[in-house]
């Protein structure tokens, strides 16, 4: 019975992740016109849009753990020691969404400050 449950989380750990690109990837796709950037601006522009792919990629992983480690708790019944792993798991969770918010608000900020438009 437990290797059917951890076949099952694994397969929608993996299903999740294999569809995450599919649905983030099916929003309007915003081309540049050519000529309107100059030099330095395009520069800041595509390091600012490469930090938020690798933010919004870090997020949803940083979700499913957090996802992932529910489950761990709720499976845990009781055995003392998969308990403590999955309140570990949620808590890191927990610190990486914080980690990943405070860093996309900063990457906004210096965005600002250098004069890139969000």
């Amino acid at each position: 019975m437990n290797k059917k449950v951890n076949n099952l989380l694994y397969s929608l750990l993996v299903g999740t992740l294999v569809f995450i690109p599919v649905v983030t990837l099916a929003g309007p796709v915003i081309v540049v016109p050519t000529g309107t950037c100059g030099g330095a601006q395009c520069v800041i522009d595509l390091l600012q849009t490469i930090i938020n792919w690798v933010l919004l990629i870090a997020g949803s992983l940083a979700v499913l753990m957090l996802i992932y480690g529910g489950i761990r708790y709720i499976l845990s019944t009781g055995d003392e020691k998969r308990l403590e792993g999955a309140k570990k798991t949620i808590l890191y969770a927990i610190i990486g969404i914080i980690v990943i918010t405070a860093s996309y608000l900063l990457v906004g900020a210096a965005g600002s400050l250098l004069g890139s438009v969000q």
